[in-house]
């Protein structure tokens, strides 16, 4: 190991620990928010992914539930007549469409991506703009995007996330003094028992609202995924986004693990802090 890296290990306190794991989670957590934003970058972070089915048929034998079972055909012929090749994502603040492969529209406005398709639809090969989407996937996506994926406490989580990591810069760090016979001691002095409380407050309520975010995203994305499925009757295929998933669970995790190290660290200050003031305390906690 270099010699630099021994020189700091010391000095790496455990409350800088807590506040790496903080930026990791901001930084995931930022990506997933910025998921759909960007058709260069962020087209493959999405919560909810619809696509039709190529060559969809009816051949399926209708389920004993179904009281009109001749409704499957007429999706069928919706979709099998133009055979589109549309592909939408969604994400919290933005949706990307595809009509020819490996290129991507991205904006946050489900309008302009829809005027978009009106303007092009001649050079996408089709006759008429339902050509481009039968069924109507832009406008569920849409509708996805503004009446279920909340976004509201997942941003409220980052920047929690962002105050604790100052409040946690703020703990003093260790380092070295001379004593009255001029030799190096370590110092390690106790952060601010208010700070610690506010932080630790802070991290707890942020870890709420970013995991009950998680959960919602993805009970959402995939009771949408297979009510598409289900109501287009096997024209429309739903995919939830699993790089979207994989950050906010991911990021949900970070914030426990930091809630539960401020824990840690506030329970053993608090226990050091009795063992000071009474030093000679038996267990029953009595004192001598």
């Amino acid at each position: 190991m270099a010699p630099w890296v021994n020189r700091f290990i010391p000095f790496l306190g455990y409350h800088h620990v807590l506040m790496i794991l903080l930026v990791i989670a901001i930084v995931l957590l930022s990506i997933l928010m910025a998921g759909c934003s960007n058709s260069s970058t962020m087209q493959n972070v999405y919560l909810l992914s619809l696509s039709y089915v190529a060559n969809a048929t009816s051949n399926s034998p209708p389920d004993p539930n179904q009281l009109n079972p001749g409704i499957n055909k007429t999706f069928t012929n919706l979709t099998s007549t133009s055979n589109p090749s549309l592909i939408v994502r969604v994400g919290y603040l933005g949706i990307c469409i595809s009509v020819i492969d490996s290129q991507w529209l991205c904006s946050n406005s489900g309008n302009v991506l829809a005027n978009s398709l009106r303007v092009g639809f001649k050079s996408l090969n089709a006759h008429k703009t339902e050509d481009i989407d039968p069924l109507n996937l832009l406008w569920i996506a849409a509708t996805f995007k503004e009446k279920i994926a909340f976004n509201g406490l997942m941003l409220t989580a980052i920047p929690v996330a962002f105050i604790v990591f100052i409040l946690l810069s703020t703990f003093p760090g260790w380092h070295e003094e001379e004593n009255e016979d001029g030799s190096d001691i370590g110092v390690k002095p106790f952060p601010s028992t208010a700070v610690m409380r506010a932080a630790i407050t802070l991290v707890v309520v942020g870890s709420v609202f970013s995991f009950i975010s998680s959960l919602l995203q993805h009970v959402g994305s995939a009771a949408a995924s297979a009510m598409a499925e289900n109501l287009a009757y096997g024209s429309v295929k739903g995919h939830v986004g699993v790089a979207g998933m994989v950050l906010a669970w991911i990021g949900t995790v970070l914030y426990l693990l930091v809630a539960g190290g401020l824990w840690m660290m506030v329970d053993s200050i608090s226990a050091l802090k009795g063992l000071i003031q009474y030093p000679d305390s038996d267990l029953d906690g009595s004192v001598d």
